[in-house]
């Protein structure tokens, strides 16, 4: 349980992290239409990637109690796909909040 807490603290801060960073940087150039942090293609699917693979590797630890290979792989699987929605939300309600996209 401690791993699982541990994953999804890292996940979501690092996510907030991420969009205050960009907000920042954006802020500061003074137009939030502007290019944020460089590369950002880079930046906005990089990080998560390494965010969720770090937060997968600790609730696969974290199953440790389960016995079953297919049992551990279910709630990892189901916990991923629930860090993917929220990655996709936080990003929606970022470019939307901030008027950088017109969607």
């Amino acid at each position: 349980m401690k791993y699982a807490v541990i994953a999804w603290f890292q996940f979501l801060v690092g996510l907030v992290l991420l969009g205050a960073s960009d907000y920042y940087i954006r802020r500061r150039d003074g137009w939030l239409g502007g290019s944020g942090l460089p590369t950002p293609d880079i930046i906005w699917f990089g990080i998560p990637l390494v965010l969720g693979a770090v937060a997968i590797g600790l609730l696969w630890r974290s199953t440790i109690n389960l016995h079953s290979p297919w049992a551990r792989i279910a709630v990892v699987s189901v916990q991923a796909c629930l860090g993917f929605v929220i990655y996709m939300a936080m990003c929606l309600w970022y470019v939307i909040e901030t008027g950088i996209d017109s969607l």
